[in-house]
């Protein structure tokens, strides 16, 4: 049965809606903490003086391909998602989609205050001693998330094609399924290595302190695109802007500064589409190699 698409005129243009409340949804965690995103939801709330929910969606990280995306059905008005997601939904030319032009800036070593975010390349402790670069890993279990992350898949195979290697580089190769399954996967010596997320990294750390000491960080790799905030196009621009304009000025609310840093965000930014045209080089880039044979 085909979707039924609401609030469309009869050539399909969409009708902006004045919104009676804003609805939010997250994919991003548990990765990133669930609470970061409730405290945005919270900030949003009391400064557009509009009821606002969040759903939080833990299976996908952006909508799935076998269902009706929520903003073709209007169940959403902003998605926050990986960037590999936002770049399928802008190819599928889908009229109900578009970026909201902002996005986060978070504390990292290599950061020089922009949006955008890395990829740490972890270590167990146990082999610091032999680890001093990169190709000190060949040989090694090796972990990443999911084929579709850019953070914990794609980012490795650019720096085996940089290196003029492949996915042979490695001993054995293991799927885990997220970021946070990687780190733990790391600290139980499931695997000697893996490339994560560096926020989903910081985030991990906060909630459990000793790992500090079980881990270090190799390299980081980035910056890669922010972390993209989707907007649904029946929303008015008018009120997309207030949006907008609400985020960039969080970081200067006294009762929401401190919960911004508590999840290592400085503020908010500007972001662009453009930049996610990045992510298309990269995976085009390494188009031919592939971490997907596992070896024993």
């Amino acid at each position: 049965m085909a979707a039924t698409v609401a609030n469309t005129t009869a050539d399909g243009t969409p009708i902006n809606r004045n919104p009676t409340k804003l609805r939010l949804i997250t994919y991003l965690s548990p990765g990133i903490p669930i609470e970061y995103f409730e405290t945005v939801a919270h900030y949003l709330e009391h400064k557009l003086r509009l009821p606002t929910v969040l759903v939080y969606e833990s299976r996908w990280d952006g909508p799935p391909d076998d269902r009706v995306d929520p903003f073709t059905s209007d169940e959403i008005d902003i998605a926050f998602m990986n960037s590999s997601s936002f770049v399928k939904l802008r190819e599928s030319k889908n009229e109900f989609v578009d970026l909201l032009p902002v996005s986060s800036v978070h504390s990292h070593s290599k950061n020089e205050g922009k949006v955008g975010y890395f990829s740490d390349v972890i270590v167990h402790t146990d082999r610091r001693e032999e680890t001093k670069d990169f190709m000190d890993l060949r040989g090694c279990k090796w972990a990443y998330s999911k084929p579709s992350s850019l953070s914990g898949y794609i980012m490795t195979l650019k720096k085996l094609r940089h290196l003029g290697e492949n996915g042979t580089f490695f001993g054995n190769i293991l799927p885990s399924g997220s970021h946070i399954n990687s780190i733990e996967m790391v600290l139980q010596k499931q695997v000697d290595a893996a490339s994560v997320d560096a926020n989903c990294l910081a985030a991990y750390c906060d909630r459990y302190p000793s790992s500090r000491k079980e881990l270090f960080c190799l390299e980081s790799w980035g910056p890669l695109p922010p972390y993209p905030f989707v907007v649904n196009t029946r929303l008015p621009k008018p009120f997309r802007q207030k949006i907008v304009q609400s985020l960039l000025t969080m970081h200067l609310d006294p009762n929401f500064k401190g919960r911004l840093v508590q999840f290592h965000v400085l503020r908010f930014a500007e972001n662009s589409s453009f930049v996610y045209d990045t992510e298309r080089d990269l995976i085009r880039n390494v188009k031919g190699l592939t971490l997907d044979t596992a070896y024993y």
